[in-house]
């Protein structure tokens, strides 16, 4: 993401404030520890935590008792949020909203300064990932002895 995404309370009693999401997340319940504390008997002390992950944010139940609703729907692992999707928490509303200072504030591309003289290069260690073997064959193989298995039990049987 370009901007940095916000949580914004729509609904309850924060409503107006906003939380600025990170990669760490921000915690949402009754607990001392949230960051956003709210004041609701149907919330966990940690009822859920809204983080960045891959360029996207996130929202996680964290085992609450009562839930965590995107769009109307409860959710059970963690679930994508795309800017203006609204999910609830209790009797707060939220919804995820991109960072109105950053939209109207224009910067200044970063300024490259090349110096003449010998450049070092480093070699910085590359990592390979192996490509996952492909088990098509395997599986094939052992579909087929499975069938023959089956055939020849089902000749012992029926003779």
């Amino acid at each position: 993401m370009d901007r940095n995404p916000h949580l914004k309370v729509i609904e309850g009693a924060l409503a107006g404030e906003s939380y600025e999401v990170t990669t760490e997340g921000v915690m949402v319940g009754r607990g001392e520890d949230c960051a956003v504390r709210l004041p609701d008997p149907g919330v966990s002390r940690e009822h859920a935590r809204v983080f960045l992950h891959n360029a996207g944010v996130w929202v996680q139940d964290m085992g609450s008792r009562n839930g965590v609703f995107v769009k109307g729907s409860r959710i059970s692992r963690p679930k994508s949020l795309s800017p203006g999707t609204e999910f609830t928490v209790g009797d707060h509303r939220f919804t995820i909203a991109l960072d109105a200072e950053q939209e109207t504030e224009k910067t200044a591309p970063p300024v490259v300064t090349i110096s003449e003289g010998p450049t070092s290069i480093t070699n910085e260690p590359t990592v390979n990932i192996p490509s996952a073997p492909n088990r098509t064959p395997l599986i094939l193989g052992v579909v087929g002895v499975l069938l023959v298995l089956g055939m020849i039990a089902a000749s012992l049987f029926a003779g």
